[in-house]
């Protein structure tokens, strides 16, 4: 069954594409774009893989520059997926998060610093997650925890 792109994630894809090709001021257009019409800062640098979709227009959505963002990702509106400032002393530390496959991230949920998100994982409206979550786990509150863990 072939599913239907949304504008905002037709408009991320041109903008990626001419963002990995080099091509100046196109991508920084693009961004202004979505930015006045979806209320969405998706940078151009960031990685939403195939599949992934922006629920209601991705409305008010908030994605790091450098987050990645697995396939076939539900994402909710009022997301944020952003960096941390938290000292720490290795300076190899990854300050962004990764998002498996599969997942499902609630309406204003925020998703913050170099946290990794398990394959096949759930994120309740409005948690706050700052610590990695397992494949095939369900995680709510503030600050989230796990609830359910499907084998």
């Amino acid at each position: 069954m072939r599913q239907t792109v949304s504008k905002i994630m037709m408009a991320y894809r041109h903008m990626h594409k001419c963002y990995k090709l080099k091509i100046p001021l196109i991508p920084t257009i693009y961004q202004k774009l979505i930015r006045l019409a979806f209320s969405a800062e998706i940078p151009c640098s960031c990685d939403l893989r195939d599949g992934v979709e922006l629920e209601h227009g991705g409305l008010g959505i908030v994605i790091h520059d450098n987050a990645i963002v697995g396939e076939r990702t539900k994402i909710y509106p009022n997301v944020v997926i952003g960096g941390r400032n938290v000292e720490t002393k290795d300076p190899l530390k990854r300050r962004y998060p990764i998002i498996g496959c599969d997942c499902i991230i609630g309406a204003g949920a925020a998703i913050l610093g170099g946290v990794q998100i398990g394959n096949n994982c759930k994120i309740g409206a409005n948690a706050v997650v700052i610590e990695d979550i397992p494949d095939n786990s369900t995680a709510v509150g503030v600050p989230a925890h796990i609830i359910k863990k499907i084998r």
